[in-house]
C-alpha cells in the first residue's frame, strides 16, 4: 500500500474486503445506481386523486417494492440505496413530470431505534390513533404508519435475498431494525439499514457520533469475549465501504 509516511501502512483487512473497497471507491455501485435512476408511478385517476402527502407515501412504497436489491459477495451487512436520482436530492420516483425534493441535513434518532427498535414507533402511532384527533393529526399519523409499512416491505426483500446466500446477515435482519439490537453486529446492521432506506428514498441523513451509538455494544461484546478487535474492524469495514456506494464515474460537483 502506498503511503506518504516513512512508516509502512499496515494491512489489517482481508484481501476480499480490500478488493470490494477498491470497486466501491472506483464507482462500480454508483454507476449501477445511475443506470437505475428511479421508479415510475402510473399517472391515472387513482394517483391523481391522492393528496401530496399520500402520493409521496406511494412513491416511497413503490421504491420499497421495486428498487434493485444489491448483495455484494464480501459484505457483512446488507441494505443499499440503489436508485440514482436519490443522489440528485430527489425522491427517486416520478409520476409523469412530477417528482418530490427530498430532505437534507436530516437528524435521525438512531439511539432510540437501536435500543427500542422501529416497532416502538409503530406501537406509539397505534396508541396515538386511539385518541381524539383532528383530521389532520389522524392523516399525519396514518402517513407515518404507511412509511413504516414500506420499510417493512423493503426489509422483507432483503430477508428473502439473504436467507440462502448470507445466513449470518439473515439472522441479524430477523432481529433488527424492528426490534432492539442485542450486540455490536446487530447494532451496526440496524444503523446501516435505517440509513440506507432513508438514503434510498432520496434523503441525506447524517449519523452523528458513531462512538456514542455503537461504543457500548462493542465494549460489552469485547468484555464478554463475543468479539475481538480485528473481527470488529473487519465487520465495520462493511459499514464504511457501503458508505461509498454513491461514488460514481464522471464529473460531479461534489
Amino acid at each position: 500500500f502506498y503511503t506518504s509516511s516513512k512508516n509502512p501502512r499496515p494491512i489489517r483487512l482481508s484481501k476480499e474486503i480490500r478488493e470490494w473497497a477498491w470497486e466501491a471507491m472506483h464507482g462500480k455501485y454508483g454507476d449501477e445506481a445511475m443506470a437505475s435512476p428511479w421508479v415510475e408511478i402510473p399517472e391515472n385517476s387513482e394517483t391523481l386523486a391522492l393528496s401530496e402527502r399520500h402520493l409521496n407515501n406511494l412513491f416511497i412504497r413503490t421504491i420499497a417494492e421495486k428498487a434493485p436489491v444489491r448483495i455484494c459477495p464480501a459484505e457483512q451487512i446488507s441494505g443499499s440505496a440503489t436508485l440514482g436520482k436519490a443522489i440528485d436530492h430527489t425522491v427517486p420516483a416520478h409520476r409523469g413530470d412530477l417528482f418530490f425534493y427530498s430532505v437534507s441535513h436530516l437528524t435521525v434518532n438512531y439511539e432510540r431505534t437501536l435500543s427500542e427498535g422501529v416497532d416502538s414507533y409503530d406501537r406509539q402511532i397505534k396508541a396515538e390513533l386511539k385518541n381524539d384527533l383532528s383530521e389532520e393529526e389522524r392523516d399525519y399519523l396514518l402517513s407515518l404508519s404507511e412509511a413504516i409499512e414500506s420499510f417493512r416491505i423493503w426489509h422483507g426483500r432483503y430477508l428473502k435475498a439473504t436467507e440462502n446466500t448470507k445466513p449470518e446477515i439473515y439472522g441479524r435482519l430477523l432481529q433488527v431494525p424492528f426490534s432492539p439490537a442485542r450486540n455490536f453486529f446487530e447494532a451496526v446492521q440496524s444503523l446501516w439499514f435505517e440509513f440506507a432506506f432513508l438514503r434510498l428514498c432520496g434523503n441525506w441523513p447524517g449519523f452523528g457520533r458513531l462512538d456514542v451509538l455503537l461504543g457500548d455494544y462493542l465494549k460489552r461484546d469485547l468484555k464478554e469475549k463475543k468479539i475481538t478487535i480485528p473481527e470488529a474492524r473487519e465487520f465495520l469495514a462493511s459499514f464504511f465501504i457501503k458508505g461509498c456506494e454513491w461514488v460514481s464515474g464522471g464529473d460531479y460537483g461534489s
